[in-house]
Order: C-alpha cells, then sequence, then structure tokens
C-alpha cells in the first residue's frame, strides 16, 4: 500500500526530474520525454515510474515514455506487473507501456553508456540504492558523456562530492545533473532551508521598529538549532535493500553541521535500540 507520505516524497521526486529534464532543453515538454528509471525494478523507482506516469497525465496530455533498467528481466516483468495494477486500482484507464532495459552499474566500462543509447532514453533517473560505500558516480557520468538530463536519490556524502566535481563535464555537453532529490537529505534539507528562513523573516520583523516585511536576519537567530529526525516503522515491503542500507548507515558516523560548516570534531552517532 502506498500511504500519503509516500505520494508526497514522491511528488518531490517527480518535480525534480521535472525541473532537470526542462532545463536540458527548454523547448521540449516532459510529456514528449522517454526517461530511464535505473533501479527501476525496486519500490522506489517503481513508485517513480508510477507517479510519473500519473502526473505526466495529469493536465490531459500524453505521458512519458518509461524504461526500466536493471539486471534481471524475470524481475522487470515482476515489477510492471506490479506497476500495472496498482494504477488499475486507482482506476487509471489509460496503461502505460513500460520496457525494460538491462543495466549494470558495475559493468565494463562504456557498458553503461551503451545501454543509455540502446534505449533512447531523453532523461536518466537513479534510484538502485544502497548508495553507501560508493564513490564513483559511474551512471551520471555516462548519463553527462551522452547529454542526458539527470537525477538521482542519493543519499551518501562521498559519492555526491564526487558527482558534483564532474560540473565543468556537464556544463561542456549542456547538460544538467540534480544530485540527493530524495526525501532524504533532498527534500527534508529543502524544508529546514524554508523553515529556517521564515524564522530569521520572523526574528528581524520581531527586532525592528520600522516595517521590514520581506526582510531577514543575514546570520542566525539567537538560539537557532535545527534538528533532523526520522521515524520509520517497518520497511514498507521494500525488503533486503532497505535492510543493508540501514546497517550501512549505522556503520557511519552522523554529519555535524555548526554555523554551515561541516564540523569534524563534533560527530554525532546513531544509538541503536535493540530488543
Amino acid at each position: 500500500m502506498i500511504t500519503s507520505i509516500d505520494r508526497a516524497v514522491l511528488r518531490v521526486m517527480f518535480q525534480w526530474v521535472a525541473i532537470v529534464a526542462l532545463l536540458g532543453t527548454p523547448a521540449s515538454s516532459l510529456s514528449a520525454r522517454r526517461v530511464l528509471v535505473v533501479g527501476g525494478n525496486g519500490r522506489v523507482g517503481g513508485s517513480t515510474a508510477k507517479y510519473l506516469h500519473l502526473l505526466s497525465t495529469s493536465s490531459g496530455e500524453s505521458p512519458v515514455e518509461l524504461v526500466l533498467g536493471g539486471r534481471s528481466k524475470e524481475t522487470f516483468k515482476m515489477s510492471k506487473q506490479r506497476i500495472l495494477r496498482q494504477l488499475a486500482d486507482d482506476s487509471v484507464k489509460d496503461l502505460p507501456s513500460i520496457e525494460f532495459q538491462e543495466l549494470d552499474l558495475d559493468g565494463p566500462a562504456g557498458s553503461l553508456e551503451e545501454a543509455l543509447q540502446q534505449c533512447k532514453a531523453k532523461c536518466v533517473v537513479h534510484t538502485a540504492g544502497p548508495f553507501q560505500q560508493r564513490e564513483d558516480p559511474a551512471l551520471m557520468r555516462a548519463a553527462i558523456s551522452c547529454g542526458l538530463p539527470y537525477v538521482d536519490v542519493c543519499d551518501e556524502v562521498a559519492l555526491c562530492e564526487a558527482g558534483k566535481k564532474l560540473d565543468a563535464e556537464a556544463k561542456a555537453k549542456g547538460t544538467v545533473a540534480v544530485v540527493a532529490g530524495g526525501i532524504w537529505p533532498g527534500a527534508s534539507a529543502l524544508m529546514a532551508a524554508e523553515v529556517i528562513a521564515k524564522l530569521r523573516e520572523l526574528d528581524a520583523q520581531g527586532s525592528s521598529s520600522g516595517d521590514s516585511s520581506g526582510e531577514m536576519l543575514e546570520g542566525p537567530c539567537e538560539g537557532e538549532k535545527v534538528d533532523l529526525s526520522f521515524f520509520t516503522a517497518g520497511t514498507g515491503n521494500a525488503g533486503a535493500t532497505i535492510v543493508s542500507a540501514t546497517f550501512l548507515l549505522l556503520c557511519q558516523p552522523a554529519l555535524t553541521f555548526v554555523a554551515g560548516k561541516l564540523n569534524e570534531k563534533v560527530r554525532a552517532h546513531l544509538v541503536v535500540v535493540l530488543s
């Protein structure tokens, strides 16, 4: 079952995809896009594909063309059936055609570019986690090499930083790539930034005797502190991927930022209670 929280998360992810696709070639609409969802056989990728279809047709336009990238065609067949069944349960009449593209993130050099060209993708969405302990943004590099807009849901700092080093290559190819487009750290960080901006605006209004509407403090307001807390119950039927990602994250100290800068001396750790 997809909950209202899942719907909100995937809407955010879709908006990232839409931004990337439209920035890639502003003259074309997203409805004309052929989107490759790498990891589309999984829960996050499959749900993303589903919502790409729903939201691209919400205004009466033609749907995006969906291609799910992965290693197993048998798994793809089951995923395709699940997506179509969920859409049918939502009373969607015009079901999408969903194709398969064999693709291995750990394949030989050049294989990713070959796969992107073979499926004729116009935009690449990377949801194939876990991203932990990966340091080479191979799929992003391949997408940039092919001049394709790219977005991922990466939650691994080292991998995100490696991806950002490809900025010059992306500019040279005239394309765009967005990292960390998922709910955490992507959307959650944006929500925190929005709250901070609003608090600083309110604080500026409270400390000014005149009309300070729209003004904002340049620095932190008094007592400003941001704590991000996530609560999850179960794995949402995501299986081994979520479990493995969880334990990989438990091996790492949490990043701590002070005054907007990473503080290497203050490293908070996760507390795990097993019962």
